[in-house]
């Protein structure tokens, strides 16, 4: 079984080494593996004698799925741990920080499955900050999936501050400017602007955006005119600037999910 599973151990066992040498005329054969973690090495002899049971780990620590990879490595037999490492890999992201999801991201490529690969570096890029990013990549996903949210912000306020001038207003209405005041000043106190300081991940952001509520910080007066004051509306396009946000959310939550790795 060993032979048929790795080429390292078909070589190994073969009769010009020692060990397959001993092995032609014994029924076994001691061969020392001094490098190698015996715990996990076990665990790799047993599925490749189909041998495992209740014992076989459901869950690893990220530094013990990394070594199981480069084990599995070291003696050509990926493919035969493949559908445990997707396994152990799900049951680990959820408690992952970011050096564990570099240690796991690490084991999926040396394992060569492209969806668990997928799935950590979406993880990474969820629950990352633009400061934990070493990978040039991620953090410049981050930064636009950031950019995109900073333009509907922009536009949001803007939009609010060009409300004065709408017919009928007194000239020194304010009306637009403290709404404008009101978007700035929650996103403040959700911790989400301004971006440039954040330090919340994609996933926190979108998080909190998805579910944000706005509601004006002053009491807005309306003035004497009848000549459609912004106020007339004024609760009907607060709960468009939320549809607004919302959207952004999940629209990130999709492209994220539907990106494709080079």
């Amino acid at each position: 079984m060993l032979t048929r599973a790795s080429p390292v151990f078909k070589a190994m066992l073969a009769p010009k080494f020692k060990g397959g040498a001993a092995l032609a005329t014994n029924a076994s054969v001691e061969i020392p593996l001094p490098d190698d973690d015996p715990r996990l090495l076990l665990v790799l002899c047993k599925v490749i004698h189909l041998s495992y049971g209740d014992d076989m780990p459901a869950t690893m620590p990220e530094k013990d799925i990394l070594a199981m990879a480069q084990l599995c490595d070291k003696y050509a037999c990926t493919p035969v741990l493949r559908p445990f490492f997707h396994a152990w890999v799900v049951g680990a992201l959820p408690s992952a920080n970011h050096d564990d999801r570099l240690i796991l991201l690490e084991a999926a490529v040396i394992i060569g499955v492209d969806s668990i690969t997928k799935s950590i570096v979406v993880d990474m890029v969820f629950h990352s900050t633009r400061d934990d990013c070493v990978s040039l990549g991620i953090r410049t996903a981050i930064n636009n999936l950031m950019w995109s949210f900073q333009k509907i912000m922009d536009n949001c306020v803007q939009w609010w501050m060009d409300q004065p001038r709408c017919g009928g207003c007194q000239k020194d209405c304010r009306v637009g400017m403290l709404r404008a005041n009101t978007i700035l000043t929650t996103l403040q106190e959700c911790g989400i602007w301004p971006l440039s300081n954040s330090s919340l991940t994609i996933g926190q952001m979108c998080a909190k955006v998805k579910h944000i509520r706005l509601r004006d910080a002053l009491p807005l007066v309306r003035c004497a005119s009848n000549d459609g004051c912004v106020l007339d509306k004024a609760d009907q396009d607060m709960s468009e600037t939320e549809r607004l946000f919302a959207e952004w959310a999940e629209w990130i939550a999709k492209v994220i999910a539907d990106m494709e790795l080079n």
